[in-house]
């Protein structure tokens, strides 16, 4: 029977140092004239108090208000709407993070960016990690796409040609072609990819398969088809930060990740 307080759109203060069970991933409920849905992101203590920073699970924030029946969840409750999401909660909104945050196994996280070139995921990864990835971008299929690929950038960086390429697909032909970049090459031009992502120190890899438009007319000409296989070419390098993806122009979309183990 705590009190919370309103702290912020994404965080409440409680009294006493309550970091030990305001940790990461922990589900939490409470009332502000209808019932939301919260997981927990982090929580610091100073000043005799615990702010603990959330993310929402039902759409809501935190209104600067009283907050009444509140709980304190290690498994969902009962009462969650389905439309919320998935087996776990729902997704974790990365938008407006500071700082990444580690999916466990079976929560899933979305990105929604607009007229951007470059989204940081905001998304942290571990030794051993396998994630379904999966980017929807809104542009008109009469867009005009920037002649370049769509990259993503492990730990928000890039390395130097270490990255190989398998190219399999069709425009008007079946063509195939091995390319080396300095980040994961997994599109071009504009693009709805569904990729598998594997994150072992030593075989660090992405499979994916997607369509790409953007270079010309939506014709038959000017869509294309792939099947693509990469490889970071680095037992060494730790991967931590799921990464950002680079876009070749302005786009806008959204980007869902699911943790798988």
């Amino acid at each position: 029977n705590e009190t919370w307080s309103y702290a912020s759109a994404t965080s409440f203060t409680v009294s006493g140092d309550k970091t030990d069970k305001y940790k990461s991933g922990v589900l939490i409920k409470f009332n502000q004239t209808t019932t939301k849905y919260f997981r927990v992101l982090s929580s610091s203590y100073a000043g005799g108090n615990t702010t603990v920073l959330v993310n929402s699970i039902s759409g809501d924030s935190i209104a600067n208000a009283s907050i009444t029946n509140n709980y304190y969840m290690k498994t969902l409750p009962t009462d969650l709407p389905s439309s919320f999401g998935n087996r776990n909660g729902g997704y974790v909104i990365t938008d407006s993070l500071t700082s990444d945050y580690l999916l466990k196994p079976g929560e899933r996280a979305i990105r929604t960016f607009t007229n951007a070139t470059s989204v940081p995921l905001n998304i942290a990864t571990e030794d051993g990690s396998l994630y379904d990835f999966k980017i929807f971008c809104f542009n008109s299929l009469s867009s005009a796409g920037g002649a370049s690929w769509i990259f993503l950038q492990p730990n928000n960086t890039t390395y130097s040609s270490q990255f190989i390429s398998k190219i399999f697909g069709y425009r008007t032909s079946v063509s195939g072609t091995t390319e080396t970049h300095s980040s994961f090459r997994i599109g071009a031009y504009i693009g709805n990819i569904h990729a598998t992502i594997f994150n072992k120190k030593e075989a660090k890899m992405i499979i994916n398969i997607l369509t790409e438009w953007g270079f010309g007319d939506f014709s038959t000409n000017y869509h294309n088809v792939a099947v693509n296989s990469h490889i970071w070419n680095n037992t060494t390098t730790d991967w931590t930060s799921l990464g950002t993806v680079v876009f070749p122009q302005s786009t806008s979309g959204k980007i869902i990740v699911e943790r798988l183990a």
